[in-house]
């Protein structure tokens, strides 16, 4: 069992360290926004390639130190070509009687030429520009687009991880199961290392919803958080992980409650705790964390933001004393892919995850910064009535040696999926068929429909869509159960569930939760 798991661990860690190397080639870090209309030059040869000229009203291009644009190419004439901005926002290029001549998109300039967007301009032979226009309009277009692209990569990194991460959790429990059989509970060690996998998988499960939510692709899941015991558990994970430089300190004023998803405010503090642990960097410092109730009048709430209304807000308040931001700096906090980490360190997405999760659950964030006298960021989310919620009790699965030797069909395009859960039905007393696509599964149940009770299905299979292979079952037995199984949320089973599957379960999961979702689905409940 331990060779299986160690070399699914190790096609787990190769194919997270994949992805992620692909998410990092295909995020390129946004430029900072031009002004509207104004025109650029970009170096396509000679000089810095790739180095971008702003271009204002009028402007020397030449080898003369004195020269709006110093070029140091000696076929360029000290001064050899003027591009001005006339009043209509149109830039006209002229040769100024260089030795060389200047050349537009392949040929020599001889009257004043009125430049368009993607114009190549040559001065002498070493030298080259591309003339470039944009406007706000297009550029938000293209951030637009940015963060869309960033959102289908996040959604496809999301579902192999979740499968990634079920065969992990599902053979945590499953392993855990077999030493309890064998009477080596009392293995400390061993348990704890159990435990340890289990904890990991969970956080990183969290971690996947995060990434889902940043791309608009997951449901979250509201419900009633006492903000003093998360920030608790934020700090003491702080206190057991940061370096010993730092200190952390909590002010807690009890009975702060809010309606929200706990992963989604969970990673914001987090993030934010990360933040103010590199801006301390290796000197001595301090990181306290404020929760608080703050009554704000519609006027006070409104002057933070427009879209605030009076009313009890609570204040989550991450204050250091590292090295704090400029005035540029502070302004460009919230950009997504704005960092003023060295490259590698940072993708510049943790302040614009924090904005959108504060902004998602209605509220606000400040920042209070300036340089070298550290930072504080706040955070304002309505308030809810405190309730003493009764604990949710969830009942047991059935006895696995009772759930029957019944068949169930699995069907799943990842084999280290589709192998682990076979591996934990059998367990369970369950025969299991294998199928890796719609046609394949469709095949199968055909084959042994008089012993298959139940079909597992991944709606991302290989050859059908999950809604088409679905249908198929369905078509050659109408009262087949289906159990649909995704990683990528509930929202992606939706149509399915409408026509008839009888329950979801979202990836990744634990023995437990399978058992007890195989039970609620044979049963109908």
């Amino acid at each position: 069992m331990s060779h299986v798991l160690d070399h699914e661990l190790a096609e787990a860690r190769e194919k997270v360290d994949e992805l992620f190397e692909t998410a990092t080639m295909s995020i390129q870090r946004a430029p900072e926004p031009p002004k509207a209309r104004v025109g650029f030059l970009v170096v396509l040869k000679g000089g810095t390639v790739g180095q971008v000229c702003a271009l204002g009203g009028s402007v020397v291009l030449g080898r003369s130190e004195d020269a709006d644009i110093s070029l140091p190419d000696g076929g360029v004439s000290r001064n050899h070509a003027r591009i001005s901005r006339e009043e209509n926002g149109n830039y006209q290029l002229v040769d100024l009687g260089s030795r060389n001549g200047t050349w537009v998109n392949g040929e020599r300039l001889e009257r004043a030429h009125l430049l368009s967007d993607g114009d190549r301009i040559q001065l002498g032979k070493k030298t080259c520009f591309k003339f470039v226009r944009h406007d706000e309009f297009e550029q938000q277009l293209q951030e637009s687009q940015k963060m869309e692209a960033v959102g289908q990569l996040a959604q496809g990194i999301a579902h192999d991880f979740n499968n990634l991460l079920t065969v992990i959790s599902a053979n945590v429990s499953y392993l855990t199961g077999v030493i309890s059989d064998v009477g080596m509970v009392s293995c400390a060690e061993l348990s704890e290392t159990l435990d340890d996998m289990s904890a990991a998988t969970q956080r990183a499960a969290g971690l996947v919803q995060q990434l889902l939510g940043f791309a608009r692709k997951a449901k979250t899941s509201h419900q009633s958080i006492n903000v003093g015991d998360l920030v608790g558990e934020i700090a003491q994970l702080a206190r057991r992980t940061f370096a010993s430089n730092i200190r952390m300190r909590t002010e807690v004023e009890p009975g702060v409650v809010v309606q929200g998803d706990r992963n989604a405010l969970e990673q914001a503090i987090l993030n934010l705790c990360l933040n103010a642990r590199d801006a301390i960097q290796s000197r001595r410092g301090t990181i306290s964390i404020t929760v608080a109730r703050e009554d704000l009048l519609d006027e006070q709430a409104a002057k933070l933001h427009g879209s605030l209304h009076g009313g009890p807000y609570a204040r989550i308040e991450v204050r250091d004393d590292g090295t704090g931001m400029d005035p540029r700096t502070r302004k460009r906090a919230f950009e997504p892919f704005f960092t003023t980490k060295e490259v590698g360190k940072g993708s510049g997405l943790g302040l614009a995850m924090v904005y959108g999760i504060a902004k998602s659950h209605l509220g606000h964030v400040e920042i209070e910064s300036e340089e070298n006298e550290g930072a504080t960021i706040r955070i304002y989310l309505p308030m809810v009535p405190a309730t003493d919620d009764a604990p949710v009790v969830r009942a047991p699965p059935a006895d696995e040696q009772e759930l029957g030797g019944e068949q169930i069909l699995i069907v799943d395009y990842e084999a280290g999926v589709r192998r682990t859960l076979s591996r934990v039905l059998r367990k369970m007393g369950y025969g299991t068929l294998e199928a890796t696509g719609g046609k394949e599964a469709v095949a199968l149940y055909e084959q042994h429909r008089a012993n298959v009770v139940l079909v597992l299905l991944d709606l991302s299979t290989a050859d059908m869509s999950g809604e088409e292979t679905f249908r198929a079952l369905r078509a050659k037995g109408p009262s087949v159960k289906v159990l649909v199984i995704s990683g990528n949320g509930e929202e992606e089973a939706e149509q399915v569930l409408a026509d008839g599957a009888s329950h979801f379960l979202r990836k990744p999961f634990e023995r437990i939760e399978l058992a007890t979702a195989v039970q609620a689905a044979l049963q109908g409940r």
